[in-house]
């Protein structure tokens, strides 16, 4: 198992879809948060992704759910 160093703060929405459409298998250990959020541990190298395909002042949320719905609608367009 990977060395989960970093935090990710996610949306509701974000972390149950995820949870739903991700290929590969998600880690467990996500901790509610107040206000429908999520905390989710992720190592370095999911951390730098997410870094790489930010624009702008996106949040993590913000990307993830920008990438997931890109993903979903190539796949559904093929």
């Amino acid at each position: 198992m990977p060395n989960l160093t970093k935090t990710l703060i996610l949306s509701d929405r974000t972390h149950r879809h995820l949870g739903r459409f991700a290929k590969g298998t998600m880690g467990g250990g996500a901790a509610p948060l107040p206000g429908g959020f999520w905390l989710v541990p992720v190592d370095d190298e999911v951390s730098a992704r997410i870094n790489e395909m930010r624009q702008g002042s996106e949040s993590d949320d913000q990307v993830i759910w920008r990438e997931m719905c890109a993903s979903f609608f190539k796949e559904t367009d093929q």
